[in-house]
């Protein structure tokens, strides 16, 4: 094989890695076709100067407003992940409470731990 022969056939790996990218095929699927790790793959698209892709932000369920249990949300608290949401208990105590909480079925910000029901009669 000759000098043009190896460079032809790395200009086409470029563009067909670089197309492959740029159709949305992650560095994974691209790094399996040319038996290379993603890592390889993404140093080689920096190298050509292709932009990375961007994520689009993930949309938050606004919970502003809904009860679960005694707990009102008020408002979310920041915008880190995973979202906490600062919610106000019956009682009056305001607490920052992760949305899976909520979802996992918290119902007070901690008063009625010490309470117990009477599920049957002694």
């Amino acid at each position: 094989m000759t000098t043009r022969q190896i460079k032809d056939i790395a200009g086409n790996m470029r563009d067909a890695i670089i197309g492959s990218y740029e159709q949305g095929e992650s560095l994974r699927a691209i790094a399996k076709k040319y038996f290379v790790s993603h890592t390889t793959i993404n140093a080689w698209l920096d190298r050509w100067g292709v932009p990375r892709r961007t994520r689009p932000a993930r949309s938050v369920k606004d919970l502003a407003g809904q009860r679960f249990g005694k707990l009102t949300v008020i408002r979310r608290d920041g915008l880190k992940y995973p979202v906490k949401w600062v919610a106000r208990c019956d009682c009056g105590n305001v607490v920052s409470v992760y949305r899976s909480r909520l979802r996992a079925g918290i119902r007070s910000c901690g008063c009625m731990r010490g309470r117990r029901k009477a599920t049957h009669a002694s």
